[in-house]
């Protein structure tokens, strides 16, 4: 009975050892309670790690935390960031693919310096603002380490919403909403077209195509 009892606790205990020899009797049950003291404290030497590993997984992620609070909620209302609060349902990502306060994201157009631009379709029932469309460009907001990136952002905002109302131009794409959520920045802008001043200057540069004759 001492026998058997030992090897139901080595099955019990997940024991996957080695008795050298061939013992009997007291010297068996000997070696296998051996056996099992050694898988039991193989087993606490891997909890221990197993949770030493997670605490640094939870501190990890509780400063990940802490930095996107500190960056994205307490710096822009200290600094008077003009970025809209974060609206965690303003993107659903869907069978139909990622719409964004109703607009859905179409055919990927292109990537600027920061971010992604993709075609976009408005709601049911709602014309395009522009007759030529509307576009959304996808910042990350991973792209930004630094509070000096957030006012850079902040100077970008305040001269896109000058220059698509002060200073509107028929030759500069208007902004027309700035949506944030919990990863992402969202511009919804009139569509320019699929060339962009830096391919118009480049190709000036080159003889390729004559200066715009736009009035300033």
């Amino acid at each position: 009975r001492p026998f058997q009892a030992a090897l139901l606790d080595a099955v019990e205990a997940g024991i996957d050892d080695i008795i050298q020899g061939q013992p009997e009797g007291f010297a068996l049950s000997f070696a296998v309670r051996t056996a099992i003291a050694r898988g039991e404290e193989r087993t606490e030497k891997i909890d221990m790690e197993y949770l030493q590993r997670l605490s640094m997984d939870q501190l990890k992620a509780n400063l990940q935390g802490a930095f996107a609070f500190a960056m994205w909620e307490y710096a822009p209302h200290k600094l008077r960031v003009g970025i809209p609060p974060i609206d965690r349902g303003v993107e659903v990502d869907g069978p139909n693919g990622l719409v964004v306060d109703g607009y859905r994201l179409g055919p990927h157009l292109g990537r600027g310096l920061s971010a992604n631009i993709y075609e976009v379709e408005p709601p049911a029932g709602v014309a395009p603002a522009f007759a030529g469309g509307e576009v959304i460009r996808v910042m990350e907001k991973s792209s930004i380490k630094h509070l000096s990136g957030l006012v850079s952002l902040h100077r970008s905002f305040r001269v896109m919403r000058m220059l698509s109302a002060d200073w509107r131009h028929p030759s500069i794409a208007a902004l027309l909403q700035i949506y944030h959520s919990p990863t992402r920045i969202y511009f919804r802008m009139e569509r320019a077209g699929s060339e962009d001043l830096y391919r118009r200057l480049l190709a000036r540069d080159r003889g390729e195509r004559p200066p715009l004759g736009l009035p300033l």
